[in-house]
């Protein structure tokens, strides 16, 4: 079965903030959503990108997060992290410094966001360069365990600013 991806909206951030927010992305129109997120830099290095639902009343859901991903790394062994409980997902990638190093590329994928009845799962492929590390992947997935209606995504980092943030919202059908 072919799918279709419909449009919903673009962001595109091109000065330094804490964190960035996708509001009223997700709607009762799909069951499933992609974002393709083709530009993510910081202005520092080491760290972490992370991701969190806002609810339909504007607020980031900071609790109920379980995930689990596998760190591809082209200089070290591979890994695999596992959370429970956690106040957002992890997993998407550490980023590096734009001016230094290529940016971040990442598709994740949301199921069941408005559904009041089920909880909202992720999952998600990404990829950058980091000057310490090399060439590193990560493969996610990830379930936040209440039934909120979550309308909107939030990204934000560890201990820096985000540059350059680059993303589309799609539904699919």
């Amino acid at each position: 079965m072919a799918t279709k991806l419909q449009f919903i909206k673009n962001v595109n951030v091109q000065t330094a903030s804490s964190t960035v927010q996708i509001t009223d992305c997700f709607t009762d129109n799909y069951d499933v959503y992609k974002i393709v997120i083709s530009d993510w830099s910081t202005d520092g290095s080491g760290n972490f990108g992370q991701v969190r639902f806002i609810d339909s009343g504007g607020s980031s859901i900071t609790t109920n997060y379980d995930y689990a991903y596998q760190q591809i790394m082209a200089s070290y062994s591979f890994a695999e992290v596992r959370n429970t409980g956690a106040t957002q997902f992890r997993g998407i990638g550490g980023q590096d410094q734009r001016t230094t190093y290529a940016n971040m590329g990442c598709a994740l994928y949301v199921f069941n966001p408005t559904d009041t009845s089920s909880y909202t799962f992720v999952k998600s492929q990404s990829s950058f360069t980091n000057s310490g590390d090399g060439l590193q992947g990560y493969k996610m997935i990830g379930v936040q365990k209440s039934t909120s209606d979550v309308t909107g995504i939030e990204f934000y980092m560890t201990a820096s600013n985000i540059d350059f943030f680059r993303a589309s919202v799609y539904g699919v059908k």
